[in-house]
């Protein structure tokens, strides 16, 4: 295995399938009609200079830019910047394309916790800016972000009593509304993650993804596209599912890889601009990092797990929103490889473990 790779691509033919599908859905995107304009028709009739006469819009405002309940704006969008999908990206994305010139921004800061074997402790933040666009009417959101998290491994596994990572980069968003039916939004990030020792080259992480978003109604939104991670065991992740919202109670995030039950809680919030939700979540979580062993040689960690929490959050159009849940992580995979000298690997499958995670945005 080499040890030093020009370009830290692991599988160069899932890197090459996303890159096409990205592509693909780009390119549907600007196949797709853009908006109908308002057309100035003449008029047998003498009219007044003052009372021009003009032809009605040939469609009703798209259902996209209506925003039902402003006070349901959400907390991430996208990809984070270490290549985990994230719930209620297709909701923002309608978030985003709300208002028209207004420049989308926001920041998230989130702490979260896993028990037991192999557990650790994270810290992260990012923040959100609206850039200058190309074309007038699409929007590019740019990401940075920073995470640590401290990891409490067996000894044997890693050469060391516990591991110190820090990831951080960015994501870019394209996203483009095309008519009152459909947005696509093609995101690029990357990312460093290390333990501040190894200068690997294994360390850096390039990542995307391709999303097209149908608009059926104000209530019910489709999603569909791919997303590479290239972290942990899932380089390439389906994004597909709807999100329903069958009345002012529920709603029901059914998007894959991480769908998400919503609950109003009326008793609360009353009186204020803010609504409060409970919810039932399923998400996975994965990244890579390349850290310096006790004896002075790099390797890499991959992590993987599947985690089932519930949780109450607090959305709001302005001011702070949060959220709080807890759960279990299942499915837990680290996975540890040398990357000079001898050649080396070790997997371990920690058991299930308790997870908590709160989040605050602004």
């Amino acid at each position: 295995m080499s040890t030093k790779r020009f370009f830290p691509v692991k599988n160069l033919r899932c890197f090459s399938f996303f890159f096409l599908s990205a592509a693909l859905v780009a390119s549907s995107a600007f196949a797709v009609d853009e908006y109908p304009s308002v057309v100035v028709e003449p008029s047998s009739e003498i009219a007044s200079p003052s009372e021009p006469t003009f032809s009605e819009p040939t469609f009703e405002p798209a259902p996209i830019y209506a925003v039902d309940d402003p006070s349901e704006r959400s907390f991430d969008s996208g990809l984070s910047a270490d290549a985990t999908p994230q719930p209620g990206f297709a909701a923002n994305i309608s978030s985003a394309t709300a208002n028209l010139g207004r420049v989308y921004r926001g920041a998230n800061v989130d702490f979260d916790l896993v028990s037991g074997d192999f557990g650790f402790v994270g810290l992260g933040a990012n923040a959100t800016f609206g850039l200058p666009s190309p074309k007038a009417g699409h929007f590019i959101l740019a990401t940075p972000s920073i995470r640590w998290r401290q990891y409490d491994p067996p000894g044997w596994a890693l050469g060391g009593e516990s591991l110190g990572i820090i990831s951080s980069g960015a994501t870019f968003h394209y996203v483009i509304p095309k008519s009152e039916r459909w947005t696509f939004d093609v995101a690029l990030g990357l990312n460093w993650n290390s333990d501040g020792k190894s200068t690997n080259s294994e360390g850096l992480n390039v990542f995307g993804s391709g999303v097209g978003l149908w608009t059926y109604s104000e209530r019910l939104k489709w999603a569909f596209g791919l997303a590479y991670t290239n972290s942990g065991d899932y380089d390439v992740v389906p994004i597909i599912g709807a999100t329903w919202k069958p009345n002012d109670l529920w709603i029901v995030d059914v998007m894959f890889p991480a769908p998400k039950v919503s609950r109003k809680i009326e008793s609360w919030g009353a009186g204020t601009d803010a609504t409060y939700w409970g919810y039932l979540g399923f998400s996975f979580d994965a990244n890579d990092a390349v850290f310096e062993t006790d004896w002075g040689t790099d390797a890499r960690l991959e992590r993987s797990d599947v985690r089932l929490a519930l949780g109450v959050e607090k959305k709001a159009e302005t001011g702070l929103r949060w959220a709080a849940e807890l759960g279990t992580t299942f499915s837990r995979d680290f996975d540890v490889e040398s990357l000079e000298g001898r050649y080396w690997r070790a997997d371990y499958n920690p058991d299930a473990a308790l997870y908590f995670k709160t989040k605050f945005a602004f």
